[in-house]
């Protein structure tokens, strides 16, 4: 099988992965912070190591803003639910995810007013055009930091400090950016990262780390080992936002993602899939019929390409893809219906490439030869 699925979730990870996943379930895969017995004790430790881990990975903030989830949408959903109340307004992109947009659909019954900027045909949305729909009960922006449908990267960091100059919270959704892409926390109050994607973690882990002292509401109350006596939530963190037991052997393998990371360098990384995603394009628009989306220079996006093939639905070459040559992609609307709207696909879909760290260029050479056939 050729994986060029990184965008849903890496494959393969690094050995250390699968090392740490296994080891910790054999020696200490009990309850971490419920109990002081050992086990759990070290089950424990392996957490904080990966909090702290993390916090110096994304810029050096405090451990404890970092809040561990099943996936970049529960850290979204917490802070969109957390932050926004009635009479409150949002401002987001149209290159948004649904882990964004329904969230603000379903306040949007309760009394919480959105805008969608919308971006140019390549995926770029204009920092100057979400200023201009700031208002004064505007509370938060959002913005998709790379389209996981074209590869298009937002610049973030003036957009941070737009939000800032007006007095507004900002938060990323670094679901594709996160260990490809560097960050400046500085203008950033809230990055939510899939840990399973680019940190190379195991499915079921995400992570939310929050960067200002604003007081965000819990979505989900219960137990969390600590202040047992009281009937309402810890407000410190991140027991507020950690309830029941964490995946904890998830979050093992997570550090040694990160780990990987730290030694490779996310540098390394997003050259290594640029080069790929060059050579891809290069290929691909030698083929006839073939039509490209998203940014024509490739140092305004990462290694997620968008496709397709004249006169042929995207969902069927992709199956063809997989059932005849072994190749694993992705057709249809990726979740971000309005992002094909934004770059032109939204009549069709399309299929998506996304290549990672461990793709080569032979792959992507036999994945063009198969295209070409087809």
């Amino acid at each position: 099988m050729i994986y060029f699925d990184n965008s849903a979730t890496s494959w393969p990870k690094p050995d250390r992965v699968y090392r740490g996943v296994y080891d910790f379930m054999k020696k200490h895969a009990a309850n971490p912070g419920r109990s002081s017995h050992a086990m759990s004790r070290e089950a424990q430790n392996v957490i904080y190591s990966c909090r702290e881990m993390i916090a110096g990975f994304i810029g050096g903030i405090d451990p404890s803003k970092v809040i561990f989830t099943k996936n970049a949408t529960e850290a979204l959903n917490i802070v969109i639910k957390g932050v926004l109340k009635c009479g409150d307004h949002a401002i987001c992109t149209s290159m948004e995810h649904n882990s964004v947009l329904r969230p603000l659909d379903k306040l949007g019954k309760n009394g919480v007013k959105s805008d969608i900027v919308w971006g140019d045909s390549s995926g770029y949305v204009s920092p100057d055009d979400i200023e201009h729909k700031i208002r004064p009960e505007t509370k938060l922006i959002i913005v998709n930091h790379v389209s996981n449908v074209c590869g298009a990267i937002q610049d973030i960091g003036m957009i941070g400090k737009i939000a800032h100059r007006h007095g507004v919270l900002f938060a990323v959704d670094a679901a594709q950016s996160a260990g490809v892409l560097d960050f400046d926390m500085s203008n950033i109050d809230f990055l939510c990262m899939a840990g399973h994607k680019g940190l190379f973690g195991p499915m079921g882990t995400g992570v939310l780390c929050i960067n200002c002292d604003f007081d965000i509401d819990s979505v989900i109350e219960g137990g969390t080992g600590s202040y047992s006596s009281l009937l309402s939530q810890p407000e410190e963190l991140p027991d507020r936002f950690e309830s029941g037991t964490l995946n904890a052997v998830g979050i093992a393998g997570l550090l040694e993602g990160i780990k990987f990371l730290r030694v490779v360098g996310t540098e390394s990384v997003l050259e290594h899939e640029r080069k790929l995603a060059s050579y891809f394009i290069s290929g691909l628009m030698s083929i006839p019929g073939a039509q490209l989306y998203g940014p024509d220079d490739i140092y305004r996006r990462t290694g997620v390409v968008a496709f397709n093939l004249r006169d042929m639905d995207c969902v069927e070459l992709a199956g063809v893809l997989d059932s005849k040559y072994h190749i694993a992609c992705r057709a249809g609307y990726h979740c971000a219906y309005n992002a094909h709207k934004t770059i032109g696909s939204g009549d069709s879909g399309a299929v998506r490439f996304s290549f990672g760290r461990f793709n080569t260029r032979d792959e992507v050479s036999r994945a063009l030869f198969a295209i070409a056939h087809v």
